[in-house]
């Protein structure tokens, strides 16, 4: 990762705590707001984010070329077996 992204990606993590800190703090203006709009619509707005994300995903795979998709489900298939290893068949020892 070059230089840049290093900076963007510790600006989004500092940027993101001190808005945590905010909308936690029931004092400031946006803890306010929070509790007032997003908190009482909470679980529908995770749903539909949810939703979103998967939607925009799929798009992605069905957008992509045939050898991205292969390339993809191949690399899946390998983090799958890393995480259940394929059993091996029981020879019978007599």
């Amino acid at each position: 990762m070059n230089e840049m992204g290093l900076v963007l990606l510790l600006g989004a993590i500092v940027g993101a705590v001190v808005v945590r800190r905010k909308i936690r703090d029931p004092e400031s203006t946006l803890g306010r707001w929070y509790k007032d709009r997003i908190k009482p619509r909470e679980k529908e707005i995770a749903t539909w984010f949810f939703v979103a994300t998967l939607l925009i995903w799929a798009g992605i795979y069905v957008a992509a070329s045939k050898q991205d998709r292969d390339d993809s489900d191949r690399a899946l298939k390998v983090f799958k077996e890393s995480i259940y290893p394929p059993k091996k068949p029981e020879t019978d020892k007599q």
